[in-house]
């Protein structure tokens, strides 16, 4: 159990009750949450040099390292479907927008007789 004092949750409480259930809480992060810590300080730390030496003998074991070559083949196929999926939504937006300019261009052209130029002769005067 990790010990935090929630404020936003205790600031219903009095004064007294605040302070009660801060020290409750804190008693039972001394009671459960510090006994698992010491193991921590007991580790030896390993330096840059041991870690690199690890991975050394990891890459000498060959299951490991077919582990390693199947879950890369997994990543790539990922990609590779990924970078298929996104050119099609790349040229479905380009067929889009290919469809828009052509509805604006047939929108601006006039349509039927209102439109149309009246010859000369049947034109009102005015």
């Amino acid at each position: 159990m990790i010990y935090e004092e929630h404020l936003a949750t205790m600031t219903t409480l009095t004064d007294n009750a605040f302070g009660e259930e801060r020290s409750s809480a804190r008693s039972q992060y001394r009671q459960f949450g510090m006994l698992r810590l010491p193991w921590l300080r007991w580790a030896p730390q390993k330096t840059i040099a041991d870690l690199w030496a690890d991975s050394r003998e990891r890459r000498k074991n060959p299951e490991y390292m077919a582990k390693l070559r199947q879950l890369q083949k997994e990543l790539d196929d990922d990609a590779d479907e990924i970078a298929a999926r996104v050119q099609e939504e790349l040229e479905l937006r380009k067929l889009a927008q290919e469809f828009r300019q052509r509805e604006m261009e047939e929108a601006r052209k006039p349509i039927g007789r209102r439109y149309a130029r009246a010859a000369k002769s049947r034109r009102p005067k005015f």
